[in-house]
């Protein structure tokens, strides 16, 4: 067993397997039960219409649709795995969590099902989303056409480079799910960053220039290294995408940049960025491989070349913003984030809900604002 979502299919197909054996077998009049109870469901995870049948010992049979908590799988898994613990260690130690970046399906494959793969910001965790997944779960239209998953990686990574995995974990997802509909993007804070990068094309090497200073092969870098920097700042918008929703989203500043320590395969790369990179004033661009911090910066050149690059026409995008009570937009703040930071232009819709930074994704109008445009092409 490799998860507890295997676990739990395995345990819910052993029950039904006991539960028909039971129901058919052929009692006698000492043994037999005085109730058999059935349960049946189009599928593990998927409780909408099922029905359970009760078979007295003298009474005919009789099936009533049953209720579910869907709060409890999420429960259990935050139970046992305890995924806040990676919230702040991951962004601290990324050296020692790269390789827990994945899109993590939260239950079982659904066939013909639209993903919705939500993001998490820094110093953070998938938990950070229970409140919203609980909310959407709630709506039986939503339980219908949609399937949660999220993707999980270590927030001390330069943004650029946690939007390049998630394409590539997801690109492995779609080549072993090759019929899988088009994918809703839902990122909070940084996580907003990330999602924003993946419906964006880099101009072929456009962006990594204005990034780096000057084109890429004016430096000398290892080839291992020259692909992470490639997969980083040269891309196209996913194909497999049909809308992101950002909440809180863009630069927060630069706040304890030196207390992250990235992977040495990453550290490496910095000393032959720093020895050639340089803007048309001469300055030096780099001092080292950033972290997500030092990109976060508003004036990182990341950032200022991002802002430049066009959203793909096939993808909507649509933005959540908080407002810690100011009501003055675009003058407010969610105490994090400007508004003039999070606002895009071009967005499909733009939702203003009064709350902090940290609660805009969990907030009654926010997961409501969500739910709409989920439900509204």
């Amino acid at each position: 067993m490799n998860s507890t979502e295997d676990q739990l299919s395995l345990l819910s197909r052993t029950i039904a397997t006991h539960a028909r054996e039971v129901a058919g077998r052929e009692w006698t009049d000492e043994h037999r039960p005085v109730l058999v109870a059935v349960l049946t469901a189009a599928g593990l995870g998927d409780l909408d219409g099922a029905m359970l049948t009760l078979q007295g010992k003298d009474a005919p049979m009789k099936s009533r649709p049953v209720a579910a908590d869907l709060t409890a799988p999420e429960a259990l898994l935050i139970a046992e795995t305890q995924p806040q613990k990676f919230a702040l260690s991951s962004l601290l130690h990324t050296d020692q969590f790269t390789k827990s970046a994945k899109v993590v399906m939260i239950a079982p494959y659904r066939m013909n099902r639209i993903p919705i793969i939500f993001i998490h910001g820094l110093a953070d965790s998938p938990v950070t989303w229970v409140p919203m997944i609980n909310g959407l779960n709630a709506s039986p239209e939503i339980r219908r056409k949609y399937q949660i998953w999220v993707f999980r990686y270590p927030s001390g990574l330069p943004y650029t480079l946690s939007s390049a995995l998630c394409r590539r974990y997801l690109a492995a997802i779609y080549q072993k799910y090759p019929n899988t509909p088009k994918a809703v993007l839902i990122g909070h804070s940084m996580g907003g960053l990330v999602a924003d990068m993946m419906i964006r094309d880099s101009a072929g090497n456009q962006y990594c220039d204005d990034v780096l200073g000057k084109p890429l092969d004016q430096f000398q870098i290892e080839p291992d290294q020259l692909r992470i920097v490639k997969e980083s700042l040269i891309f196209k918008a996913s194909i497999r995408l049909t809308k992101a929703l950002t909440l809180a989203s863009n630069p927060i500043g630069r706040l304890g940049s030196m207390l992250v320590h990235l992977p040495a395969n990453l550290v490496a790369i910095g000393p032959g960025l720093v020895e050639k990179a340089a803007a048309t004033n001469g300055k030096k661009v780099v001092g080292r491989f950033p972290n997500s911090i030092d990109t976060l910066r508003p004036q990182a050149r990341s950032v200022v070349a991002m802002n430049r690059l066009p959203i793909a026409s096939s993808i909507t995008y649509y933005s959540i913003i908080g407002d810690r009570g100011g009501n003055n937009s675009p003058n407010s703040s969610d105490g994090v984030v400007a508004y003039r930071s999070s606002h895009l232009e071009g967005s499909r819709s733009e939702k203003i809900v009064p709350y902090w930074h940290s609660y805009v994704h969990r907030s009654p109008e926010g997961i409501a604002e969500v739910e709409r445009i989920l439900l509204n092409p």
